[in-house]
């Protein structure tokens, strides 16, 4: 467990210091709320169709910030330093506690600036607050996978974006669910929903420290092939 604090607080404190990526991603969920409001003026959004707006600003919020940890670090030629004193699966563990971090207190800003903006009522608070801390999850632990299988990649950021794309789509699915009906949508699985979202995460979570342990026990992962 000390391991894995002193992982978690030096991605905090690295990122801190770089917040360039902490700002770009920030920029981007703002910039896309108030862009969407805009666009509500022109017509009343349904419950479906804000509840769509704001899974694909979470999702593109997400493939922005969380693939990141994990390429920047193969990049710079520093994974290899970590690998020296931690084992694979808490390396991976360690960033994935601080993009759920970062990603639960986006998705919680953005989704009340979302509502007040495009004039969208929560009528279940509840519900609502459960489907974005799901989402977040989820969204976390597929675009952190994304990440780790593009380490070593030639054009890592490219592969990244193209692994996150199916493995984003059954929690983009059950993300809309959930909020659309957390925001008046008709139906009865919005719980239901959220429960897929956490069954993924959960499923997720167990097969990544793993695929961790066997992807980072290779040979150095700066160089390229």
């Amino acid at each position: 467990m000390n391991t894995l604090r002193t992982l978690f607080l030096k991605e905090v404190r690295a990122e801190w210091q770089n917040r360039q990526g902490l700002l770009v991603t920030g920029a981007f969920g703002l910039t896309a709320v108030v862009a969407q409001s805009f666009a509500g003026r022109l017509g009343s959004p349904t419950p479906a169709d804000s509840a769509g707006m704001l899974a694909i600003t979470l999702i593109f919020s997400a493939s922005m910030a969380i693939p990141r940890l994990f390429l920047s670090e193969d990049e710079q030629r520093t994974i290899d330093l970590l690998r020296l004193w931690a084992p694979p699966s808490q390396i991976y563990l360690g960033k994935w506690l601080y993009g759920a971090l970062v990603m639960t207190l986006s998705s919680l800003v953005l989704g009340v600036l979302f509502s007040l903006f495009v004039r969208m009522p929560i009528v279940q608070p509840g519900l609502f607050a459960a489907g974005l801390f799901g989402l977040a999850l989820a969204l976390t632990t597929a675009s952190s996978v994304a990440g780790l299988l593009s380490m070593g990649a030639s054009h890592r950021w490219l592969l990244a974006a193209a692994v996150f794309v199916p493995l984003v789509l059954p929690p983009a699915i059950l993300g809309m669910d959930a909020l659309g009906q957390a925001l008046g949508g008709s139906g009865t699985t919005g719980w239901r929903s959220v429960l897929g979202l956490v069954g993924f995460g959960a499923i997720m979570i167990g097969i990544a420290p793993s695929l961790a342990h066997s992807l980072l026990r290779r040979t150095p992962l700066g160089q390229d092939s």
